[in-house]
C-alpha cells in the first residue's frame, strides 16, 4: 500500500517541484524517498521501492523507459548496503547518501543514455546540474528521512534506536 505514494511523489517531482526550481535546480524527491526507504528497510524493500518508483518518473519522461528504474534500483542496492551499521557510526549518513546517490543515479542514467546512442555531455552534466542538485538533495534528505523514521513500525524502531536514532 505504501509504494502507492511513489507515483503520486513522481508526478509532484515532475509537475509541482518542476516549476518551483531552488537556485535554478530541482530536488529528486522520489531518489531520495527511495534511498531513505533503502537505508530504513534495507536492500529488498529499496530495490522494489526504486524499480516503483523509477518507473513512475520514466512513465512521465521522455528517457527509454526502463533508464529510471534500473539506475534508481541499482542506487538503492548501493545505499542499503551497511546503512543501518553506517547510521550506529554516523548520524549523517542519510544527508551524505542524499548527495551521493545523486551523482551514482546520473552517471547510471547517462551510461544507460548512452548505450541507447543518446547524447550525454559528459563534462558539463556532473558540474553543471549533478554537484548543485546533489547539495540540494542533501539538504532535502534531513526532512524525508526524519518523516520515514517516523514512519517506522514499532518493533524495527527499536531496532533502529538501539542504533542510537
Amino acid at each position: 500500500m505504501a509504494l502507492l505514494i511513489l507515483p503520486l511523489l513522481a508526478i509532484v517531482q515532475a509537475t509541482v517541484l518542476a516549476s518551483l526550481p531552488v537556485l535554478g535546480h530541482n530536488v529528486d524527491l522520489v531518489l531520495m524517498v527511495v534511498v531513505a526507504r533503502s537505508i530504513l528497510y534495507g536492500r529488498r524493500d529499496g530495490i522494489l521501492w526504486g524499480v516503483v518508483g523509477g518507473v513512475s518518473l520514466d512513465a512521465l519522461s521522455v528517457v527509454p523507459f526502463g533508464t529510471h528504474a534500473l539506475a534508481m534500483a541499482l542506487v538503492a542496492m548501493v545505499v542499503s548496503v551497511r546503512g543501518r551499521d553506517i547510521l550506529h557510526s554516523w548520524a549523517f549518513y542519510p544527508l551524505l547518501a542524499g548527495g551521493l546517490s545523486t551523482f551514482l543515479f546520473d552517471l547510471l542514467v547517462m551510461i544507460i543514455m548512452t548505450a541507447f546512442r543518446r547524447e550525454v555531455d559528459w563534462l558539463s552534466v556532473p558540474l553543471a546540474l549533478t554537484l548543485p542538485r546533489a547539495l540540494l538533495n542533501a539538504l532535502v534528505m534531513a526532512p524525508i528521512f526524519w518523516f520515514a523514521y517516523q514512519r517506522v513500525p514499532r518493533g524495527r524502531t527499536g531496532e533502529l534506536r538501539s542504533l542510537g536514532l
